[in-house]
C-alpha cells in the first residue's frame, strides 16, 4: 500500500512511519472482559499544495496561461491552478472488544472526503476498514483496506490527428482526455516486540495494490503485490527511531497507444515522406508501464513535555520501468528517484483532542532513453505542502465491567 495510508491519521502522508509508533503504544494485550466499546473519531484538516498535478516547472505556468494549441488539445481542461487548498473531513468508528483468547480486538470502518478549492474535479472520497488483533507479548496482527472509487489525476495524451497531412503533429493536433481512476489497497502486517529492554520492535507486512483507469487510458492500469519491513527503537523518555522499507511490483497491460517520436532519434523515416528529419511524428506502438517501486524511510519522534511530540521523516523512493518496446519512449529505460522530507508536530489539547501541524518538501528526478518529443506526461518536479489538522474522539462509551480498571 502506498505509504500505508490511514484515513484516521490525517498526517500519515507526511510521516509514513508514524503509524508504526502509534501501533506500538502501550495497548493492553491481556485478556479483556466480554464487552464491546465504541469510539467515534472525527477529523478535519486543511492542506496547501503548490503542485497538485506534479508538473515540471515549465508546465506549471502553462496551467494558468495555456497556449492556443494547448486549449484546442484539451491538455489542461479542468486543471484550473497548479496549486490548491484542500479541505478534508474524516469520520471513523472503532469497536473494541474481546478477540482471540479474549485479547483486545479492534475493528471499524472509516471514510474521508477531500475537497479541492480551485481544482474541484480532483475532489474525492476514500473509504477504509481496519482490523487489529492484539497478541501475547505485545504482538499485534492487522488487516486493512482503503478504496478510492473515483479520482482525477490529470489529462493524458490519447491521440494525435494530422489535420494538414504533413506528417508532423503540432500542439493543436494533440488530443488529451481526463485520467480518472479507481484505486484499492489491501494488506496486513504483523508487529512483534523483539526486546523489551532494548525497546526493539519489528514489523513485516504484505498486500496487493489495484489501480484501474477509465477509457481511453486503460494502458495506465496497474496491479501487483506490495511488501513492508520496519524496525523501531523506543528508547523511552519520548524518543523513538524507526526505519522502513517498502516494495511494490506493479504490472500494467501491454497496450497499443499513440506516441510522438522524433525521426533523428531513430534514424528512420517514420511518416513515409522519404526523409528522417521530422519531429513529433505520430505512431501506434505497444506501451508497457510495468515497474518496480522501492522506498526507504527514516523516522524520528521526540516528546516535548507531556503534551507535544515532534516527528521528522526522510523518504527516498526509486522506480525502475521494465518496458523493452522499441518505440515506447515514455517508459523504456526510465528510472526515477524522489526524495521527501517532512516534519510534524502533534499537540494534545485535551484528553481526546489532538492538533496536528506539518510541512513537507519533495522533488523527483528521472532519466529515460528518449522521449524528446515530449509525449511522456511525467518529468522532473518539486513540491511543497503544509497541513493543519484536528482530530477528536467525540464519543467513547465506557463498557460494562470497565469501572475500576
Amino acid at each position: 500500500m502506498r505509504h500505508l495510508r490511514s484515513t484516521l491519521l490525517l498526517l500519515s502522508c507526511i510521516a509514513p512511519l508514524g503509524a508504526l509508533r502509534a501501533q506500538s503504544e502501550a495497548t493492553p494485550t491481556t485478556p479483556t472482559r466480554k464487552s464491546w466499546r465504541p469510539t467515534l473519531v472525527l477529523g478535519a484538516e486543511v492542506e496547501g499544495d503548490n503542485n497538485v498535478f506534479l508538473l515540471s516547472p515549465l508546465k506549471i505556468g502553462d496551467v494558468a496561461a495555456p497556449s492556443p494549441g494547448q486549449i484546442i488539445s484539451g491538455r489542461f481542461n479542468d486543471m484550473e491552478r497548479a496549486s490548491d487548498l484542500i479541505g478534508t473531513v474524516g469520520l471513523g468508528l472503532e469497536l473494541k472488544g474481546p478477540g482471540l483468547t479474549g485479547r483486545p480486538l479492534t475493528v471499524g470502518p472509516s471514510v474521508e472526503y477531500a475537497r479541492y478549492v480551485f481544482n474541484t474535479v480532483r475532489s474525492h472520497v476514500v473509504a477504509g476498514f481496519d482490523l487489529r488483533q492484539e497478541l501475547p507479548h505485545q504482538g499485534r496482527f492487522r488487516l486493512g483496506a482503503t478504496v478510492t472509487p473515483d479520482q482525477f489525476t490529470r489529462n493524458y495524451l490519447f491521440d494525435a490527428i494530422d489535420g494538414n497531412v504533413d506528417g508532423v503533429i503540432t500542439a493543436d493536433e494533440r488530443r488529451y482526455a481526463p485520467g480518472r481512476s479507481f484505486e484499492a489497497d489491501l494488506g496486513g502486517d504483523y508487529r512483534h516486540r523483539v526486546s523489551k529492554s532494548a525497546g526493539l520492535w519489528l514489523l513485516a507486512g504484505g498486500g496487493y495494490s489495484i489501480r484501474r483507469f477509465d477509457a481511453p487510458h486503460e494502458d495506465r492500469d496497474l496491479d501487483g503485490p506490495t511488501g513492508t519491513l520496519a524496525i523501531q527503537f523506543d528508547r523511552g523518555r519520548g524518543l523513538e527511531v524507526g526505519l522502513r522499507y517498502e516494495v511494490a511490483g506493479l504490472t500494467a497491460p501491454v497496450t497499443t497507444r499513440v506516441v510522438l517520436l522524433n525521426e533523428p532519434d531513430f534514424g528512420q523515416d517514420l511518416n513515409g515522406d522519404l526523409d528522417a528529419v521530422d519531429l513529433n511524428v505520430r505512431r501506434l506502438t505497444p506501451v508497457d508501464r510495468s515497474r518496480t517501486e522501492q522506498a526507504v524511510a527514516a523516522d524520528l519522534e521526540v516528546g516535548i513535555g507531556k503534551r507535544t511530540r515532534l516527528g521528522f521523516v526522510f523518504t527516498h523512493r526509486w522506480r525502475s520501468f521494465s518496458s523493452d518496446e522499441t518505440y515506447d519512449v515514455t517508459n523504456r529505460g526510465r528510472r526515477d528517484r524522489r526524495e521527501e522530507f517532512g516534519a510534524t508536530m502533534v499537540n494534545r489539547l485535551s484528553r481526546r483532542v489532538r492538533l496536528r501541524t506539518g510541512a513537507e518538501l519533495g522533488a523527483q528526478r528521472l532519466t529515460r532513453d528518449l522521449d524528446t518529443a515530449g509525449s511522456g506526461e511525467i518529468g522532473d518536479y518539486s513540491r511543497a505542502r503544509f497541513i493543519v489538522g484536528l482530530s477528536c474522539e467525540c464519543l467513547r462509551r465506557r463498557a460494562a465491567g470497565d469501572v475500576g480498571q
